[in-house]
């Protein structure tokens, strides 16, 4: 169980381990929550691949048992029109925030544009054109 936002981040930057999805992304899929979890109670983690979508939907599990905490899993989109990364975002004590594989950010607002603005100065060779809510699960 956690507390808040800052606990789960906290969790998941010492237990998740980006290493991406196999055969350099050209296969995508994403780990179940539970699942990374047993992985993670048994130290054998670092043996899944693990992205951004598996960052997210982890964090969207996590914040979703925090009383208050209403999360909502977002895919930006970016001018290739590819599906390029899955964030989570959330609504917390009246503030807004985001965790990806980046790290625990607070937010003005949720709106796409200020989302699409932040990721794409994270990623300034990604160019997003849309932020959509995704269903949990895929």
């Amino acid at each position: 169980a956690f507390a808040t936002p800052e606990s789960v981040w906290d969790y998941m930057s010492k237990n998740l381990f980006y290493t991406g999805d196999p055969w350099g992304g050209a296969m995508d899929y994403y780990t179940n929550p539970l699942t990374l979890q047993a992985f993670i109670n048994y130290g054998q983690q670092k043996r899944l691949n693990i992205d951004c979508d598996d960052y997210a939907l982890y964090a969207y599990k996590a914040l979703w048992a925090i009383p208050g905490c209403r999360p909502q899993v977002v895919t930006l989109v970016d001018s290739t029109l590819k599906w390029s990364h899955v964030i989570t975002v959330f609504t917390y004590n009246g503030k807004f925030g985001a965790i990806d594989t980046t790290g625990l950010r607070y937010l003005p607002n949720l709106s796409p544009g200020t989302i699409m603005r932040e990721w794409g100065r994270l990623y300034p060779n990604s160019k997003y054109i849309r932020a959509v809510n995704t269903d949990y699960p895929f």
